[in-house]
């Protein structure tokens, strides 16, 4: 059970998603449907460490990014309409943490190539801005790219 919630995405018009910790330091995002919110459809147990998570969530792919002030790791996870309600893909390890992180829009991203979703994270030693891509990988270059890259509102 999530006690202290830090953030709200709003994943649909029927779902939300609240990112928080719990009494034992363990961070949690929970996914609630709008008509009952008082109790939740499904919770995910993230991990353990202290920082605050910082949740990415793209709406046209239905894909949540997750991550964390002080962490190295990007979690995904992708959402569905029926249980478990969200799975969870993979995650991508780098070498040193972040402090801060953020997304480029639609139209910077290499679509030729099956990228996805460009993310900028502040070094906090250096403080440089290093991106980090996330790519679709496709065996025939030019095929399947209709169902990756729709109409998107986030442009």
């Amino acid at each position: 059970m999530v006690l202290s919630y830090n953030y709200v995405v709003f994943a649909s018009a029927q779902r939300l998603v609240t990112f928080g910790n719990t009494r034992i330091n363990r961070r949690q995002f929970a996914i609630h449907s709008i008509s009952s919110f008082g109790s939740s459809l499904a919770t995910i147990d993230v991990d353990g460490s202290s920082g605050q998570l910082c949740p990415l969530f793209d709406p046209d792919l239905n894909l949540l990014y997750v991550s964390g002030k002080g962490d190295s790791t990007f979690r995904l996870y992708e959402f569905v309409n029926r249980p478990p309600y969200v799975i969870y893909l993979t995650e991508c390890q780098q070498q040193a943490p972040h402090t801060c992180i953020c997304t480029i829009s639609k139209r910077a991203l290499n679509l030729t190539g099956a990228e996805v979703m460009r993310v900028y994270r502040l070094h906090p030693q250096s403080l440089l801005i290093q991106p980090l891509s996330f790519i679709v990988p496709r065996r025939v270059s030019h095929h399947g790219y209709l169902a990756l890259f729709r109409t998107s509102f986030m442009i």
